[in-house]
Protein backbone atom coordinates (compact mmCIF):
# COMPACT_ATOMS: atom_id res chain seq x y z
CA UNK A 1 0.00 0.00 0.00
CA UNK A 2 2.12 3.12 -1.54
CA UNK A 3 -0.07 5.78 0.72
CA UNK A 4 -2.05 6.45 3.67
CA UNK A 5 -4.72 8.90 3.42
CA UNK A 6 -5.74 11.25 7.00
CA UNK A 7 -9.47 12.61 6.28
CA UNK A 8 -10.49 15.43 8.55
CA UNK A 9 -13.87 14.89 10.51
CA UNK A 10 -15.73 17.82 10.60
CA UNK A 11 -16.56 20.02 7.63
CA UNK A 12 -14.50 17.10 5.66
CA UNK A 13 -16.12 13.66 6.20
CA UNK A 14 -19.30 14.91 7.71
CA UNK A 15 -21.16 18.27 6.83
CA UNK A 16 -21.83 21.41 9.44
CA UNK A 17 -24.53 19.38 10.46
CA UNK A 18 -22.52 16.98 11.37
CA UNK A 19 -23.86 14.69 9.24
CA UNK A 20 -23.01 12.10 6.48
CA UNK A 21 -25.86 12.35 4.49
CA UNK A 22 -28.01 9.33 3.68
CA UNK A 23 -28.17 10.18 -0.23
CA UNK A 24 -24.13 10.56 -0.17
CA UNK A 25 -23.68 7.37 2.23
CA UNK A 26 -23.60 4.50 -0.30
CA UNK A 27 -21.74 6.40 -2.84
CA UNK A 28 -19.31 7.23 0.21
CA UNK A 29 -18.68 3.69 1.37
CA UNK A 30 -18.33 2.85 -2.52
CA UNK A 31 -15.42 5.71 -2.82
CA UNK A 32 -13.57 4.07 0.08
CA UNK A 33 -13.71 0.30 -1.05
CA UNK A 34 -12.16 1.43 -4.21
CA UNK A 35 -9.05 2.99 -3.38
CA UNK A 36 -8.53 -0.08 -0.42
CA UNK A 37 -5.71 -1.90 -2.63
CA UNK A 38 -3.56 1.75 -2.96
CA UNK A 39 -4.48 3.45 0.60
CA UNK A 40 -4.97 2.77 4.40
CA UNK A 41 -7.91 5.47 4.98
CA UNK A 42 -7.69 7.30 8.85
CA UNK A 43 -9.82 9.97 9.88
CA UNK A 44 -8.02 12.51 11.52
CA UNK A 45 -10.13 14.75 14.17
CA UNK A 46 -10.01 16.77 17.56
CA UNK A 47 -12.44 14.51 18.97
CA UNK A 48 -12.30 11.28 20.81
CA UNK A 49 -13.29 7.86 20.05
CA UNK A 50 -16.47 8.04 21.32
CA UNK A 51 -17.23 10.76 19.15
CA UNK A 52 -16.56 8.53 15.92
CA UNK A 53 -18.92 6.04 17.49
CA UNK A 54 -21.65 8.39 17.74
CA UNK A 55 -21.19 10.53 14.30
CA UNK A 56 -19.73 8.18 12.02
CA UNK A 57 -22.06 5.58 10.63
CA UNK A 58 -20.60 1.75 11.81
CA UNK A 59 -20.29 0.35 8.02
CA UNK A 60 -18.32 3.24 7.06
CA UNK A 61 -16.02 2.72 9.84
CA UNK A 62 -15.86 -0.61 8.69
CA UNK A 63 -13.59 1.11 5.68
CA UNK A 64 -11.38 2.45 7.97
CA UNK A 65 -8.05 0.98 8.84
CA UNK A 66 -7.62 3.77 12.13
CA UNK A 67 -8.47 7.16 13.84
CA UNK A 68 -5.84 10.04 14.83
CA UNK A 69 -7.61 11.82 17.13
CA UNK A 70 -7.19 14.98 19.40
CA UNK A 71 -4.86 16.56 16.70
CA UNK A 72 -2.55 13.57 16.58
CA UNK A 73 -2.08 12.87 20.42
CA UNK A 74 -4.21 9.56 20.28
CA UNK A 75 -4.02 6.92 18.19
CA UNK A 76 -6.75 4.14 18.51
CA UNK A 77 -7.90 0.85 16.22
CA UNK A 78 -11.78 1.76 16.86
CA UNK A 79 -11.76 -0.01 19.88
CA UNK A 80 -9.05 1.23 22.60
CA UNK A 81 -7.64 5.03 22.73
CA UNK A 82 -3.54 5.44 22.66
CA UNK A 83 -1.93 8.40 23.80
CA UNK A 84 1.59 9.05 22.48
CA UNK A 85 2.19 12.37 24.10
CA UNK A 86 4.52 12.52 27.39
CA UNK A 87 2.94 12.66 30.80
CA UNK A 88 4.72 16.21 31.94
CA UNK A 89 3.00 17.63 28.89
CA UNK A 90 -0.29 15.78 29.86
CA UNK A 91 -0.05 17.29 33.15
CA UNK A 92 0.76 20.92 31.92
CA UNK A 93 -3.01 20.87 29.63
CA UNK A 94 -5.15 19.22 32.04
CA UNK A 95 -3.62 22.24 34.57
CA UNK A 96 -4.23 24.93 31.64
CA UNK A 97 -7.86 22.61 31.21
CA UNK A 98 -8.87 23.89 34.75
CA UNK A 99 -8.03 27.33 34.75
CA UNK A 100 -10.20 28.29 31.39
CA UNK A 101 -13.06 26.35 32.66
CA UNK A 102 -13.25 28.74 35.47
CA UNK A 103 -12.87 31.94 32.75
CA UNK A 104 -16.54 30.59 31.66
CA UNK A 105 -16.62 31.93 28.30
CA UNK A 106 -19.93 32.78 27.44
CA UNK A 107 -19.69 31.63 24.13
CA UNK A 108 -18.91 27.87 24.82
CA UNK A 109 -21.15 25.14 25.12
CA UNK A 110 -19.07 22.41 26.30
CA UNK A 111 -15.61 21.17 26.75
CA UNK A 112 -14.70 17.93 25.05
CA UNK A 113 -13.70 15.16 26.48
CA UNK A 114 -10.05 14.63 26.07
CA UNK A 115 -6.95 12.76 27.23
CA UNK A 116 -4.21 15.21 26.11
CA UNK A 117 -5.73 18.58 24.48
CA UNK A 118 -8.50 20.83 25.37
CA UNK A 119 -11.48 21.47 22.79
CA UNK A 120 -13.72 24.46 23.90
CA UNK A 121 -16.97 23.58 21.52
CA UNK A 122 -18.82 26.91 20.36
CA UNK A 123 -21.17 24.90 18.01
CA UNK A 124 -23.09 22.17 18.06
CA UNK A 125 -24.89 20.23 15.26
CA UNK A 126 -27.64 22.77 15.90
CA UNK A 127 -25.60 25.72 15.52
CA UNK A 128 -23.91 28.43 17.81
CA UNK A 129 -20.96 30.89 17.12
CA UNK A 130 -17.44 30.86 14.93
CA UNK A 131 -14.97 29.58 17.03
CA UNK A 132 -12.20 31.40 14.77
CA UNK A 133 -14.09 34.86 16.67
CA UNK A 134 -13.12 33.57 20.41
CA UNK A 135 -9.09 32.13 19.56
CA UNK A 136 -8.02 35.21 19.58
CA UNK A 137 -9.47 35.81 23.58
CA UNK A 138 -8.54 32.04 24.59
CA UNK A 139 -5.16 32.69 22.92
CA UNK A 140 -4.86 36.11 25.32
CA UNK A 141 -5.71 34.25 28.53
CA UNK A 142 -2.81 31.28 27.60
CA UNK A 143 -0.40 34.00 27.52
CA UNK A 144 -2.03 35.59 30.80
CA UNK A 145 -1.56 32.12 32.78
CA UNK A 146 2.08 31.21 31.01
CA UNK A 147 1.58 28.26 28.96
CA UNK A 148 2.29 30.57 25.77
CA UNK A 149 5.55 28.38 25.40
CA UNK A 150 3.89 24.90 26.02
CA UNK A 151 0.81 24.62 23.60
CA UNK A 152 -0.63 25.53 20.27
CA UNK A 153 -4.16 27.29 20.14
CA UNK A 154 -6.00 26.69 16.93
CA UNK A 155 -9.71 26.15 16.02
CA UNK A 156 -11.90 23.91 13.71
CA UNK A 157 -15.24 25.17 12.57
CA UNK A 158 -16.69 23.86 15.84
CA UNK A 159 -14.16 24.44 18.64
CA UNK A 160 -10.94 26.34 19.45
CA UNK A 161 -8.28 23.23 20.04
CA UNK A 162 -5.45 23.59 22.16
CA UNK A 163 -2.63 21.19 21.87
CA UNK A 164 0.87 20.42 23.36
CA UNK A 165 3.54 21.38 21.43
CA UNK A 166 5.26 18.90 18.23
CA UNK A 167 1.29 17.16 17.85
CA UNK A 168 -0.63 17.82 14.90
CA UNK A 169 -2.51 15.92 12.74
CA UNK A 170 0.21 15.00 10.21
CA UNK A 171 2.60 13.92 13.21
CA UNK A 172 -0.31 11.18 14.09
CA UNK A 173 -0.60 10.27 10.27
CA UNK A 174 3.44 10.11 10.04
CA UNK A 175 3.37 8.05 12.90
CA UNK A 176 0.98 5.56 11.76
CA UNK A 177 2.54 5.62 8.40
CA UNK A 178 5.96 4.11 9.11
CA UNK A 179 7.20 5.39 5.76
CA UNK A 180 4.61 5.36 3.51
CA UNK A 181 3.96 8.05 1.58
CA UNK A 182 1.04 10.45 3.12
CA UNK A 183 -2.49 12.29 1.85
CA UNK A 184 -4.17 14.84 3.59
CA UNK A 185 -8.07 15.48 2.98
CA UNK A 186 -8.85 18.72 4.97
CA UNK A 187 -11.00 21.94 5.60
CA UNK A 188 -10.02 23.65 8.98
CA UNK A 189 -6.76 26.13 10.06
CA UNK A 190 -6.28 23.28 13.23
CA UNK A 191 -5.84 20.85 9.65
CA UNK A 192 -2.92 23.10 7.97
CA UNK A 193 0.14 20.37 8.78
CA UNK A 194 -2.06 18.01 7.48
CA UNK A 195 -1.84 19.75 3.87
CA UNK A 196 1.16 21.32 4.42
CA UNK A 197 3.26 18.29 5.05
CA UNK A 198 1.15 15.65 3.00
CA UNK A 199 2.89 14.68 -0.07
CA UNK A 200 -0.35 14.98 -1.81
CA UNK A 201 -2.96 17.61 -0.45
CA UNK A 202 -6.88 18.26 -0.83
CA UNK A 203 -9.60 20.37 0.19
CA UNK A 204 -13.56 19.94 -0.28
CA UNK A 205 -14.91 23.41 -1.56
CA UNK A 206 -15.91 24.66 2.00
CA UNK A 207 -11.97 24.82 2.61
CA UNK A 208 -12.02 27.70 4.96
CA UNK A 209 -11.02 31.26 3.63
CA UNK A 210 -8.78 31.52 7.07
CA UNK A 211 -7.50 28.07 5.83
CA UNK A 212 -6.89 29.34 2.35
CA UNK A 213 -5.20 32.53 3.21
CA UNK A 214 -2.60 30.85 5.21
CA UNK A 215 -1.56 28.53 2.67
CA UNK A 216 -1.19 30.64 0.50
CA UNK A 217 0.81 32.67 2.75
CA UNK A 218 3.59 30.04 2.97
CA UNK A 219 3.33 29.49 -0.36
CA UNK A 220 1.30 26.77 -0.90
CA UNK A 221 -1.19 27.41 -3.53
CA UNK A 222 -4.86 26.12 -3.81
CA UNK A 223 -6.05 25.15 -7.48
CA UNK A 224 -9.21 23.54 -8.52
CA UNK A 225 -8.67 19.41 -8.98
CA UNK A 226 -10.30 20.09 -12.08
CA UNK A 227 -6.73 21.56 -13.17
CA UNK A 228 -4.56 18.65 -12.23
CA UNK A 229 -1.68 18.56 -14.02
CA UNK A 230 0.53 16.31 -11.78
CA UNK A 231 1.28 16.49 -8.32
CA UNK A 232 4.66 18.39 -8.61
CA UNK A 233 4.88 21.43 -6.97
CA UNK A 234 3.04 22.72 -3.18
CA UNK A 235 -0.49 22.81 -4.46
CA UNK A 236 -3.72 21.88 -2.30
CA UNK A 237 -6.38 20.69 -4.57
CA UNK A 238 -9.99 21.63 -3.99
CA UNK A 239 -12.80 19.57 -5.28
CA UNK A 240 -15.66 21.25 -6.99
CA UNK A 241 -17.97 20.23 -3.83
CA UNK A 242 -18.22 20.66 -0.11
CA UNK A 243 -17.81 18.36 2.64
CA UNK A 244 -19.15 14.94 2.06
CA UNK A 245 -19.62 15.08 -1.18
CA UNK A 246 -15.85 16.53 -1.69
CA UNK A 247 -14.59 13.76 -0.40
CA UNK A 248 -15.80 11.41 -2.31
CA UNK A 249 -14.54 13.33 -5.57
CA UNK A 250 -11.22 13.14 -4.17
CA UNK A 251 -11.45 9.31 -3.14
CA UNK A 252 -13.01 9.03 -6.62
CA UNK A 253 -9.74 11.12 -8.06
CA UNK A 254 -7.42 8.88 -6.22
CA UNK A 255 -8.81 5.41 -7.75
CA UNK A 256 -7.98 7.02 -11.25
CA UNK A 257 -4.63 8.75 -10.12
CA UNK A 258 -2.75 5.79 -7.95
CA UNK A 259 -4.18 2.92 -10.56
Amino acid sequence: MPYVVGIDLHGTLLDDEWEIKPHLHSELIESMRAVTDSCRIFVCSGNDLSFIHRYVPADVRSGLSGYVLETGCVLSDGITESAIVPDAQVRSIKELEKHLEETRFPEVKYFGRRLCTISLFTRTEIGGSDPADLHPRVESKVRELGFQDEVLVTHSNVAVDILPIGFTKFSGIRHVAVGLKTIGIADSLNDIHLLTDADLSFMPENGSQRLIDTLESVDRRVRPLSEWQGDSGPIVWRSRFPSTQGVIEILRFLKLYLR
